[in-house]
């Protein structure tokens, strides 16, 4: 500032600024945000072209006893460096612990965002030390959608994409709202019609809306007025497809996510499952990419002898039966048929597993009442003793000798 910008700077409501687009508007931004800090603040400014700089004290227990808000001590002194603007607040009105210094970090980083992301270092925020970097967030998608539209004659410019990860907890999605490249409102979802949903949580964007007022104090826009309901409107037609979008993908992810923990946990179960069969049955491109390293039971004990046996899944139609197995050489092959009616229940994962567990049972009970001539009765006995021991997990080792005796693991 020069020596006139200088003393104006301390009286209240001075400025040159005018019009609704232009911060600086009210002539209280130095005073008002200094005294939020602290009761003492100094200023010392000049510009490249002058010989002196210019130094104004300010006391807030000194203004309050005198009462003359015009007048305040100011001292023209020999340059201390080349150009520019110090403001040194004392006397704070609040404690300084480390974790209001990291969410200073953190909010400076979005406040001044569009500066810090300018090209050539333009501008340079230092905080105890360290040099703030404009936050980069992590996308799901490479190309961000655009917003640009008027409301009468405000502009409306931005854009928006969709966060990696869901912020339901911290709330940090929304929009940021810029006046003039300076923030006003972080993370804004209520005031743009955006009511907090899970599947919301992952918008994140910026809107610069340098014709609309704000409030004096600059930390909010004036929201109730026909014009940003208009704003409301439009943004909402804008959002609306590219969320429904969004929303369809995060459940065909979900659902993939299901399919791999569904084939896991067969693979898990059946050492020599055929992995290949599940993957063609759901048709997902993602899950035949997934390699399954089991480790699990692979042998069967019946009388006396150990039995490898090998669970397929198979599409044998529907009027096939449920399983078929068949013996060779101490090897049993289970053959269960996916195409089954009691199959078609593909979109629920877990009842899938759990079938396909069922069946295997089943089918292994089967083989050893026939090997031992015995009834329906043992059977079902026979078919429930595999079963439990296929689910659980021993913890003991009589729980690991009591199942041993019946399955091996792989």
């Amino acid at each position: 500032m020069n020596e006139e910008e200088a003393i104006s700077s301390l009286r209240l409501a001075d400025t040159t600024k005018e019009g609704t687009t232009n911060l600086g508007q009210f002539g209280l931004g130095l005073k008002t945000g200094a005294l939020t800090l602290g009761k003492k603040f100094t200023v010392i400014t000049t510009q490249e072209k002058l010989k002196n700089q210019f130094r104004i004290d300010f006391d807030e227990d000194k203004f309050e006893k005198e009462g003359d808000w015009r007048k305040h001590s100011f001292f023209i002194e020999p340059k201390t460096f080349d150009h520019g603007t110090v403001v040194t607040i004392t006397d704070l009105k609040f404690n300084v612990y480390r974790v209001k210094i990291d969410r200073l970090v953190e909010d400076f980083s979005i406040r001044f965002g569009p500066f810090l992301k300018l090209e050539n270092n333009q501008v340079k925020i230092i905080i105890n030390n360290k040099t703030l970097e404009y936050k980069e967030r992590e996308f799901l998608y490479t190309q961000n959608s655009i917003v640009s539209f008027s409301v009468n004659n405000k502009r409306v410019n931005g854009w928006f994409n969709f966060l990696k990860k869901r912020a339901v907890k911290s709330s940090l999605y929304g929009f940021h709202l810029f006046k003039n490249n300076r923030l006003i409102k972080a993370f804004a979802k209520e005031e743009l019609g955006l009511y907090a949903h899970p599947e919301k949580a992952q918008i994140y964007g910026e809107l610069y809306l340098d014709d609309f007022p704000t409030t004096h104090n600059k930390k909010e826009f004036l929201m109730d007025t026909p014009d940003w309901e208009k704003l409301i409107e439009k943004l909402g037609e804008i959002i609306a497809e590219p969320i429904s979008k969004h929303m369809d993908f995060v459940i065909g992810q979900r659902k993939r996510k299901k399919i791999v923990k569904a084939v896991t946990k067969l693979a898990d179960y059946f050492s020599n499952l055929n992995i290949e069969a599940i993957k063609s049955e759901f048709e997902d491109e993602e899950l035949k990419k997934i390699e399954i390293k089991p480790v699990n039971f692979e042998k069967i004990h019946i009388d006396g002898e150990w039995y490898s046996f090998e669970p397929r899944l198979l599409r044998l139609g529907e009027r096939r039966n449920l399983f078929s197995t068949d013996i060779e050489n101490n090897n049993i092959k289970i053959e269960v048929n996916i195409d089954f009616p009691l199959f078609k229940i593909k979109d629920n994962y877990e009842v899938f597993e759990t079938l396909v567990i069922f069946t295997v049972s089943e089918a292994l009970a089967k083989i050893m009442i026939q090997k031992r001539k015995e009834d329906i009765d043992s059977f079902f006995k026979q078919r429930d003793l595999i079963l439990n021991s296929l689910v659980r997990r021993p913890k003991s080792k009589e729980e690991k000798r009591e199942i041993n005796s019946l399955l091996r693991y792989s």
